[in-house]
C-alpha cells in the first residue's frame, strides 16, 4: 500500500483533508479579513499550492469558494476559478439542488464532510478532456469573513484484491478499503436532507 491518494474513500483521505485545512485555515482566514492585498495574496497562495507543505499523499488540493458557490482559488485546477461549485460544468451535468445548503450546514456546525458529484477532482486525477464526474466527498470549513475552504476526495472504495487469504498482505489492503469506505459513509450520513 503506497501513499494516500485522493482517488478513494480511505481513512488517510479523511485524515489528509482535515490535516490540510488545519494547517492552513487560521492563516487564510486571518488574511481574508486583513484587507484586499492580504486576501489576494492568500488566494494566490492557495492557487499556487505554495501554502501546503509537502506530505505523503497525491491528488489532494485545497480550494476556496464564496458563500454563493463561486470558486475563488484552487490548487488543483486554475480553470475552476470564477465558476460555481454547483454548476453543471463542475458537477458533471448533474443538477445538485441543495448542495450549497449542505455546505452551509456543515460550515455552521464547525466543518464537515459533504458528498456530491464533481468533475474538478476527476480532471485533476485523469485526462482533463475526458473526465467523467466522480462521486466525491468534500471536507469543508468556513472563515468568519464567509469564505469556504475545502478539500475533496473520491467516495468510491479502493478496489478489493480478489482471492485473498487472511494471512496474505492483500488482506491488509482489503481491510483498509473496507474500513475507509465505512468511515466515510458514517461521516456523510448525518447530513440533513
Amino acid at each position: 500500500v503506497g501513499p494516500c491518494t485522493a482517488d478513494f474513500a480511505l481513512l488517510c483521505s479523511v485524515q489528509t483533508s482535515i490535516w490540510m485545512l488545519s494547517r492552513t485555515k487560521d492563516a487564510l482566514c486571518d488574511a481574508f479579513s486583513a484587507g484586499e492585498t492580504a486576501r489576494d495574496s492568500a488566494l494566490a497562495g492557495i492557487s499556487s499550492g505554495s501554502l501546503l507543505p509537502d506530505f505523503r499523499a497525491s491528488g489532494f488540493g485545497l480550494f476556496a469558494f464564496s458563500t454563493d458557490g463561486t470558486v475563488i482559488a484552487d490548487s488543483l485546477l486554475a480553470e475552476t476559478v470564477g465558476r460555481r461549485i454547483d454548476s453543471h460544468e463542475l458537477s458533471g451535468h448533474f443538477f445538485q439542488s441543495g448542495l450549497l445548503d449542505q455546505f452551509a450546514w456543515a460550515v455552521s456546525h464547525g466543518g464537515g464532510f459533504v458528498p456530491h458529484f464533481s468533475t474538478r477532482l476527476a480532471k485533476a486525477l485523469n485526462d482533463k478532456a475526458k473526465a467523467e464526474p466522480l462521486e466525491v466527498v468534500t471536507y469543508i470549513e468556513g472563515c468568519p469573513s464567509g469564505e469556504r475552504l475545502a478539500v475533496s476526495f473520491g467516495r468510491a472504495p479502493m478496489p478489493l484484491v480478489q482471492h485473498c487469504t487472511l494471512s496474505a498482505f492483500c488482506s491488509f489492503h482489503n481491510a483498509q478499503s473496507l474500513l475507509g469506505h465505512l468511515v466515510v459513509e458514517m461521516l456523510v450520513a448525518h447530513l440533513p436532507g
